[in-house]
C-alpha cells in the first residue's frame, strides 16, 4: 500500500494531549470561577428582557 501524499510543506505539528490539556484546564478554571459573576449576568439579563416586554405590551 502506497504513502498518503503529503505536501512538502507539512510540518509535523500535532495536537498531542499533553501540549492540549494546561490550556483546557485553566480555561475551566477561569469559567468556574467567574460562575457566580456570570450567573448575575444571565439573571439580570433576563429581568430586563422582561421588563421591556412589560413596557412593551402597556405602550403598544
Amino acid at each position: 500500500m502506497p504513502a498518503p501524499l503529503r505536501s512538502p510543506e507539512d510540518t509535523e505539528i500535532g495536537f498531542a494531549p499533553e501540549t492540549i490539556a494546561p490550556r483546557l484546564a485553566r480555561s475551566a478554571a477561569h469559567f468556574l470561577s467567574y460562575g457566580g459573576m456570570m450567573t448575575a449576568y444571565l439573571i439580570s439579563l433576563a429581568l430586563a428582557g422582561l421588563v421591556a416586554i412589560v413596557l412593551w405590551e402597556t405602550l403598544s
